[in-house]
């Protein structure tokens, strides 16, 4: 046996220790310490590793359980984020003067690099989604309304689920057919159009659902109100969604999801200019945007003419 691996079963007791230290849970450490048994398994000389040896263990890790998608699993960061604590004791024990990699280091891929088209929408289908929420009867009709405009501003202004709860009554401006998202800390603060179905929704929603929503209940500025005397949350949303999911069963949909086809559609169906879809979304920088572009062309142009009037802006 490696005299790695006695070294660490005589310190076993003061990595226990050393990880409680570090506020881990007793599920959080019997994960890791299953990781580090691992590594050192296969890893015998694990004291001595530079950063090569890392990169190449990692690099086999990322290969064995890398997603069809290209996202890398939860099996390999954990296993990383084990590691790292390995090292970090390893360094207060005095076996070590340093990491075998940067302190800043991260698994490369835990995110599937760029998007992968085949999981977004396209104008067809999000226009198909807006119908079949127009058409939903439900039990509690004052419902109906709220949810197709929460439907309508994912599809048509492309809102990430913060900015959608934080708008109010006053952000809508119906005579001009504008409406103001605020600006949160990942997106920038903006004026859009109104698409032509949203002005007799968000009249009716305003004058009528809301006012459904709100009977009985303090009054609230807030645009969004939930079926109980609350703003939504996110989670609500989330939850919203998740009925429409039999739509398209292969497909996740997801506020992000959606958002993320309407940027995509902007850029690559409609030929928007990539400052003006940036303007659109909120993005801080040109980069954020510029992952949207694709060479491919996806759908037919004819069926996406006039799909978005953003132009009004």
């Amino acid at each position: 046996m490696s005299r790695y691996i006695n070294l660490l079963i005589m310190n076993y007791f003061l990595l226990e220790q050393y990880l409680t230290e570090q506020g881990k849970t007793p599920k959080t450490m019997d994960t890791y310490l299953f990781n580090i048994r691992k590594f050192i398994e296969v890893n015998p000389n694990y004291v001595e590793y530079e950063y090569k040896n890392i990169i190449e263990f990692y690099s086999n890790l990322n290969d064995k359980y890398r997603r069809e998608d290209g996202r890398v699993t939860a099996t390999v960061t954990g296993a990383f984020y084990a590691i790292k604590l390995l090292y970090l004791f390893l360094i207060k024990t005095g076996e070590r003067n340093e990491l075998p990699f940067p302190s800043s280091y991260s698994i490369k891929g835990t995110r599937a690099k760029g998007l992968n088209t085949k999981k977004l929408f396209i104008p067809s289908e999000l226009e198909q989604l807006m119908n079949f929420v127009r058409g939903e009867q439900l039990r509690y009709k004052k419902l109906e309304l709220r949810n197709q405009m929460i439907v309508s501003l994912l599809v048509y202004q492309a809102l990430l689920c913060e900015e959608l709860l934080k708008l109010t009554v006053e952000d809508i401006d119906l005579e001009s057919g504008r409406i103001h998202i605020a600006e949160t800390v990942s997106t920038n603060e903006r004026t859009l159009s109104l698409h032509s179905s949203q002005y007799i929704l968000f009249n009716d929603y305003i004058n009528e659902g809301r006012k459904l929503l709100l009977k009985n209940y303090a009054d609230s500025s807030k645009l969004i109100i939930g079926a109980r005397p609350m703003t939504e949350q996110i989670g609500c949303i989330g939850s919203l969604l998740r009925k429409y999911r039999l739509l398209f069963p292969e497909r996740e949909m997801t506020a992000t999801a959606i958002r993320q086809s309407v940027i995509y559609n902007w850029l690559n169906h409609d030929k928007k200019s990539l400052e003006l879809v940036q303007a659109w979304c909120g993005h801080k920088w040109p980069s954020t945007t510029e992952r949207y572009i694709s060479k491919i062309e996806m759908d037919n142009p004819e069926e996406i003419n006039g799909f978005h009037p953003m132009e009004l802006l």
